[in-house]
């Protein structure tokens, strides 16, 4: 690998050399046999003349030749040694320059062949064969894209001018670079995707026609490099060649890429799995797409006996250059597609940034061909040749047509670059803390997965009375495999490399998930069981889900089973207090002692006219309040909204409470540290599925300040009274209970004559109407504009009513809690 990827650098360079300064390097390329013989004339050197020495250094060879006339000076006058009739002679010869500087598709053309098409054929297989070295499936690939690479070049003389100990390894190489592709092509196409499938066509003319490949690749290989450096030693071995036929040699390479491809159609036609029919579909198409071009060239080639470049540059340039697109196709579907279970530490936004500079690439090439057909091959002489100019522009207006659309497409395959895991987690746990429907429920988290990861199909199975799973696709016993394995955690589906948990499972429940395209299941758990799973389908971008998309789909199915089991309970509530009186006595009860929680004797705090509410949804709710003086001084407003409803709930609630005040005790003035512990006594106390959003500030009277701190609740709302202005108040931080480690963020401002400070749960912002629209937070701010004139008992209610109006006789489904504060002149 080091030898291939030293050699190539090298010829990039020459390449590079030779775009640059060919008006200033000597053309080494004379038309010269390879017993150094003239095939026509050439300055003042004639046909026949053979070449003894290029000024006092004798060459013998057309490499020493090369390299010889390569070090001399363009416009130098040197003496050549020829042999004329049977005499040496001296000829002087001016030494001519290779060309003037090439126009730019044939610089594109030159730098796709030289370097970018091998380049990427060669560090993509040195990438795979890094990666799974003991594969014989990455060698194999790494011969295919070893051949591919030295089937076309331009310029392919230059390599006469390097040092032997390059140019004879560089010569010989590229000798059996025909001959290596195809036999390599074979195995791969034996062995790809599956090496461990029966499914193979003619598997026994693999040896026959790889060594036959390799009997003719030899030869090939050493005779290109006795011709370069060794002329009239390679009699014997140039005899034997060419007393093969030509059809031998084409024969055995048509056979052996035939025999390539017809493997993979065979495979893919009998293939079942998802996975291995699109990596094949993908594969077969980009192959075919880059290799016919070239090959229908090769094959007019032999048929009329012209040379390649005999058609127009037009042709033949795109053809050549579509090869680029064999080692981009086998990249995709390696790398991308996960066909060899390669792993790329590649960001998947930095795969579509590097997907749409090539397509701009793309664009531009394509722009700047047709610009050079319409200025170029448009004109005729003094005249413009319409019909062609036409041609051209109307293919440009195609193509304008068609790039967006394929810039959408490429938005579609490809996921967004990142995904803010705490902005989904809020905003779906915001959506899903008021849904009693489950259905309803299951929509939103379906709609929100597919909206934020691109994922094709979301399905969703829950258990039934019976401890089935249950969903639109089908049924999955509760002692069946897929059962057992959600036990353990999430699964990836990958049947064409099925683990020992796939390997194993019945028949039936591989069936399903064959006909729904499965990829991915991961268990909805509640407080203590799995209550159900989701069923992941194919992302648009069809890359395979990464650790991350696995994390952020876990934390999501545990938010949705946190939801379902509250929706069950609340459920499960009010049927229990609808058949059994006992149970409503205990609510009644449950509710009581809530209510007594809540402050009942009014604190004076100077300065400040303040009320707070309590409303539930339902007989107990979770919902609190708070209003303590702490030692130092200064007072403190509390309110929270814990996950769920009913006792859970309410036990929680007291818990939240009674922690809080034990806090208050300890003087704490840091309300980041107080926020801290509060969430580590929440965290040890409540199951895992359970958690408060939770909002604190304290009040000094002295300096007329509030510092506040925020548990991932909503925005308190601060009216100022000159302003008449509304300003949210937030800080970071997550709920409480939801980590056992977090830190939380304190903020303070000013508290000014007459200003007015809400703190409110989602309860009011979220009511909602007949229409299903919600209050939201702007009518809340502007309802408080519009009653800031009352006092803080009055403006509570005011709020209430204002909340109720919207709502217009539909259902309270959440807790309403609030506290208004004034500042008193």
């Amino acid at each position: 690998m080091l030898l291939l990827g030293g050699l190539q650098l090298r010829f990039s360079w020459t390449t590079i050399q030779f775009l640059a300064w060919c008006d200033q390097l000597p053309d080494a390329s004379l038309p010269l046999s390879e017993n150094l013989d003239l095939m026509r004339d050439y300055a003042k050197l004639s046909r026949g003349d053979r070449i003894l020495a290029i000024g006092q250094e004798p060459v013998s060879s057309r490499g020493q030749f090369a390299r010889a006339y390569w070090k001399l000076q363009v416009d130098e006058t040197v003496n050549v040694r020829v042999l004329r009739g049977g005499q040496p002679i001296d000829v002087p010869h001016k030494v001519k320059y290779l060309s003037g500087k090439p126009e730019l598709p044939i610089a594109i053309a030159i730098t796709t062949l030289n370097i970018l098409t091998p380049g990427l054929c060669l560090l993509f297989a040195f990438f795979v064969a890094f990666q799974r070295p003991l594969d014989p499936l990455s060698w194999w690939l790494l011969a295919l894209m070893f051949g591919i690479s030295n089937i076309a070049s331009a310029n392919a003389w230059m390599v006469e001018t390097w040092p032997p100990a390059l140019s004879v390894p560089a010569i010989f190489l590229r000798g059996i670079g025909l001959f290596i592709a195809p036999a390599a092509w074979v195995w791969f196409g034996l062995n790809f995707p599956d090496p461990s499938s029966p499914r193979r066509l003619a598997n026994q003319l693999r040896w026959p026609l790889t060594l036959g490949l390799i009997v003719l690749a030899l030869p090939s290989g050493l005779g290109s490099v006795m011709a370069i450096h060794w002329p009239g030693r390679n009699m014997w071995l140039r005899q034997t060649v060419d007393e093969i036929p030509s059809l031998v040699f084409y024969g055995f390479i048509s056979a052996a890429v035939l025999l390539g491809f017809c493997n993979q159609f065979y495979k893919l036609y009998g293939e079942t799995r998802p996975d291995s029919l699109r990596r094949m579909r993908l594969l077969i198409s980009g192959i075919g797409i880059g290799i016919a071009p070239y090959a229908t060239l090769l094959v007019r080639s032999w048929i009329t006996g012209k040379e390649f470049g005999s058609v127009p540059e037009f042709v033949w340039i795109p053809s050549l250059m579509a090869m680029l697109i064999i080692p981009a196709a086998f990249a995709y579907v390696v790398v991308v597609q996960r066909a060899m279970d390669v792993q790329v530490a590649i960001r998947q936004g930095l795969q579509y940034a590097m997907a749409r500079r090539g397509l701009d690439f793309l664009r531009l090439a394509l722009a700047v061909s047709i610009a050079w057909l319409v200025f170029t091959l448009g004109a005729e002489g003094m005249s413009i040749h319409w019909p062609k100019v036409l041609a051209a522009l109307t293919a440009l207006a195609v193509l304008l047509y068609l790039f967006p659309i394929a810039g959408r497409w490429l938005d579609r395959r490809f996921f967004r670059e990142s995904v803010n895991v705490e902005h989904v987690l809020t905003r779906l746990s915001e959506r899903v803390r008021t849904m009693m429907d489950a259905s309803a429920l299951m929509e939103t988290v379906t709609g929100q997965i597919k909206e934020t990861m691109y994922v094709t199909r979301v399905g969703v199975f829950l258990r039934d009375g019976n401890g089935n799973f249950v969903g639109a696709d089908g049924r999955v016993p509760a002692d069946g495999g897929i059962a057992g394995q959600l036990q353990r955690g999430s699964a990836r589906v990958y049947f064409d490399r099925p683990g020992e948990w796939l390997a194993s499972l019945p028949d039936a429940e591989a069936a399903l998930l064959r006909r729904s395209n499965s990829e991915l299941l991961v268990p909805i758990r509640g407080s203590d069981s799995v209550t159900g799973y989701l069923d992941l389908g194919a992302k648009r971008s069809e890359q395979p889900y990464s650790n991350a998309d696995v994390r952020l789909l876990e934390t999501v199915a545990a938010q949705t089973g946190l939801a379902l089991e509250n929706a069950r309970l609340s459920a499960a509530v009010v049927e229990q207090t609808a058949q059994r009186e006992l149970l409503h006595r205990e609510i009644e009860i449950a509710r009581d002692v809530q209510s007594r929680l809540l402050p009942k004797r009014r604190i004076a705090v100077p300065g400040l006219d303040y009320f707070g509410l309590c409303r539930p949804a339902q007989l107990v709710g979770g919902d609190t309040f708070d209003v303590l003086e702490t030692p130092g001084g200064q007072f403190g407003f509390a309110i929270g909204d814990v996950a769920g409803k009913g006792i859970p709930a309410a036990l929680l609630m007291s818990n939240l409470q009674a922690s809080l005040r034990g806090l208050n005790f300890a003087a704490i003035s840091n309300l980041g540290e107080l926020l801290t512990k509060l969430n580590r006594l929440v965290y040890d106390s409540t199951p895992s599925n359970r958690f408060a959003t939770f909002f604190y500030c304290l009040y000094d009277g002295a300096s007329q300040r509030i510092t506040y701190s925020s548990a991932g609740h909503n925005p308190a709302l601060l009216l100022r009274a000159e302003a008449n202005t509304v300003v949210p108040l937030r800080t970071k931080g997550v709920g409480l209970g939801l980590k056992r480690e977090a830190e939380f963020e304190e903020a303070s401002t000013s508290l000014r004559p007459g200003d007015l400070l809400l703190l409110y749960t989602d309860g009011l912002t979220e009511a909602v109407n007949a229409q299903r629209e919600e209050f939201g937070e702007d009518r809340l701010a502007q309802s408080l504009i519009a009653a800031r004139h009352s006092n803080a008992p009055e403006l509570a209610q005011e709020l209430l009513h204002r909340v109720d109006q919207f709502a217009d006789g539909a259902p309270q489904h959440d807790d309403m809690t609030l506290i208004v504060i004034r500042a008193l002149p």
